[in-house]
């Protein structure tokens, strides 16, 4: 039997659930290699073309500028446009001029109205331009909550309109909607329960909102819960997107959980959401929805008119001031409801029960167990622990980015310390500036580690300086001259770019200090794509040089135990005499190639790959070092020191180390927000 297969991606595992606003389908992403929820809505014909020729008209009025208002210049280009994105001439074109403003109206008839329409149009036969989106009702919502950041929302991977069809990719989540365990459950939801479900959809909204995103249809069957009773609000915006479909007259939403502005179709604000979060908390407090109809006049009469049941009479444990909270939330005119979603939630968290209890009962709740255990009955047996969640992902991204920047604070300092140390203004002096001028020196290390801690690339820029100026005061003008322009020449293509992750060459002269500067390598192998990788473990190769050639002379590392200070080291002939030596150039041909290949073999995405290549690259490390050595003695013994092993063995250790702990895995962080956070603020179009 042929697999069914969406956007020639997405290969269909089932299909999840269908309602008023589309078919949702459990896939599997074939690029990715994860499981996503595929929500499939259908627009009208007219609502594609009417959203492409709003795009094609914005883009000429935007190369027209002033002649914008001469109807016959207008008129010829629109036209001709037509015929450039190649719309199809059916009927549906002129029914979407239905709503278009005066001026457009006039524009898209005339050039419509000289054209054949032919009567019947396949449909199908056109794709909606990435352009038009923005004018698809609800999917420029839908968008937006894929800038979204927040555990408590399904993430949304992606938004397609291909033909008539719109595709909303988004997070799977393995578990039940609200809707589903109030129907399964025995009796209401606990106050624990009540207290889980309202933070977090609180929670979500509020993030939303901040964001300028309203939901319009909170309801059980939005509200998705975990097997780990975390709580996850869905389908922000697709009440306004399904409108698109013709599928609501009500600016989308649901019967029971609109408020009367939206039933009217009234300007609508975060107080709308404000309501259906109240009607919602006082259906999980008494049980019942007593808004919920088939007809829109029906549901209007019954939020004006009814007399609700106190949520306080049916709870003991719940006090009577609840009650003023929900009717606060619930009133008919908005102006009276809070000032916000989060105030509302503060006022009424403080009388319900522990939301982290409450996660705990609705994990039980997924996993079919009750809540509460009966009385009198034999003790449990003690459920296995839950998997820990990997590490990485404890950590989070703001975790790694201070990470990241605190080893970019200590790679700079560490740095401009040599540097500025290696500056003798006084003649035999022990320390350079750390003796002759303590306070300036401390001051200047200080200024590189804050810098690089605030704006890493800013910090490790002015600590590679450092190094260079002591180069050029040790005599070495053409290291120092081939050092800034090889500095600066990474920093513009790599550094510059790449924020916090401008830290990495400095692991070689941090960790090298204790002779694993090979650690370098490895961390542009794990944490950046195959050219920059490359690129960055050759730089760091030529860094670990140059802080060799004020002493030991061994790439792998400087040995900050024997002191800081060369005093009277030829820096220039040392540096020259490790390159002439083979055992150098075959340890920094591995550290380049295990960067390269560490790198390529964590593009596959899947944590075999990502282990693979870090045993490879351990691999290739430990060869290099060996190489060196039998090349240098003819082979006469093909055993490096302990040293030596350790230089190379440590940092493959590290590499097989950050694959097993996902820190690798590039679906995770370029999907999650965790490269946007390592790379800073990005400009999204």
């Amino acid at each position: 039997m042929a697999q069914q297969y969406i956007l020639d991606r997405y290969r269909v595992v089932k299909q999840a659930g269908s309602g008023g606003y589309g078919s949702v389908y459990h896939a599997f992403d074939t690029h990715l290699k994860r499981d996503v929820a595929i929500k499939v809505i259908e627009l009208s014909e007219a609502d594609v073309a009417r959203a492409r020729i709003l795009a094609t008209e914005e883009r000429i009025r935007e190369e027209l500028g002033d002649a914008y208002e001469d109807p016959f210049v207008v008129d010829d280009l629109l036209e001709g446009a037509f015929e450039e994105e190649g719309f199809p001439e059916d009927p549906a074109f002129l029914d979407a001029r239905d709503g278009l403003p005066a001026q457009q109206i006039g524009i898209i008839g005339a050039a419509a109205e000289t054209r054949a329409m032919p009567a019947a149009h396949v449909p199908g036969e056109y794709p909606a331009p990435v352009d038009a989106f923005e004018h698809i009702p609800g999917l420029k919502e839908a968008r937006m909550v894929a800038q979204l950041s927040d555990a408590s929302i399904v993430t949304v991977h992606e938004c397609v309109v291909e033909g008539t069809n719109a595709y909303i990719i988004m997070e799977y989540v393995e578990g039940k909607t609200l809707a589903q365990i109030l129907r399964e459950a025995d009796e209401p939801l606990s106050l624990n329960a009540v207290a889980a479900v309202v933070s977090k959809v609180a929670q979500a909204l509020t993030v939303a909102h901040e964001s300028g995103v309203l939901h319009l249809d909170i309801k059980p069957d939005n509200v998705l819960v975990n097997a780990k009773g975390q709580v996850k609000v869905t389908d922000f915006g697709l009440a306004t997107l399904a409108d698109a479909g013709g599928r609501a007259t009500t600016g989308g939403g649901t019967i029971g959980y609109m408020p009367i502005e939206q039933m009217r179709l009234e300007p609508l604000d975060e107080r709308t959401d404000q309501w259906a979060l109240g009607a919602l908390t006082y259906e999980l407090l008494t049980g019942e929805n007593p808004f919920r109809t088939e007809d829109l006049k029906d549901a209007q009469r019954l939020i004006e008119e009814s007399e609700l049941v106190l949520p306080s009479l049916c709870d003991d444990e719940l006090s009577p001031d609840v009650d003023d909270v929900v009717f606060t939330a619930m009133d008919l005119e908005p102006d009276a409801r809070f000032a916000s979603v989060s105030a509302f939630a503060d006022a009424l968290l403080a009388h319900l029960g522990d939301a982290k209890a409450g996660q705990k009962e609705l994990a039980k709740l997924v996993k079919g167990a009750p809540a509460t255990p009966p009385a009198e009955s034999e003790p449990e047996p003690a459920e296995p622990p839950a998997p820990r969640e990997p590490l990485v992902d404890r950590i989070g991204p703001r975790g790694s980015v201070i990470i990241l920047r605190i080893l970019a604070a200590l790679g700079a300092a560490c740095t401009c310390a040599v540097g500025l140390a290696n500056v003798h203004l006084v003649q035999g002096s022990a320390y350079g500036l750390a003796s002759e001028m303590t306070a300036v020196f401390f001051a200047l290390v200080a200024v590189c580690a804050i810098l690089a801690l605030i704006k890493p690339h800013i910090g490790v820029a002015a600590s590679l300086v450092a190094l260079g100026v002591s180069l050029m005061a040790n005599g070495a003008f053409i290291l120092g001259l081939v050092h800034f322009v090889i500095c600066a020449a990474w920093w513009y293509a790599v550094g510059r770019e790449e924020d916090a992750l401008a830290a990495i060459p400095l692991l070689a002269p941090l960790c090298g200090s204790i002779g694993f500067a090979g650690m370098a390598a490895v961390a542009a192998g794990a944490l950046l794509s195959v050219g920059r990788a490359t690129a960055t473990a050759a730089f760091s190769a030529f860094v670990a040089l140059v802080f060799a050639s004020f002493g030991t002379g061994d790439v792998m590392g400087w040995n900050a135990f024997a002191g800081i200070s060369f005093a009277g080291t030829d820096i220039q002939a040392t540096f020259v005499a490790m390159l002439i030596e083979p055992r150098t150039w075959c340890i920094v041909l591995s550290w380049i190639a295990g960067a390269a290949a560490f790198s390529f073999l964590c593009l596959r995405g899947t944590r075999a790959f990502d282990i693979a290549g870090a045993i490879l690259t351990a691999g290739i490390l430990l060869f290099g070092v060996c190489a060196g050595f039998g090349i240098d003695i003819l082979g006469s013994a093909w055993r490096p020191d302990a040293f030596d092993f350790a230089g190379a063995l440590v940092p493959g250790a590290a590499a097989i180390a950050a694959a097993a702990l996902g820190i690798t895995d590039r679906a995770r962080w370029e999907e999650s927000e965790w490269q946007r956070y390592l790379e800073g603020p990005q400009t999204v179009d």
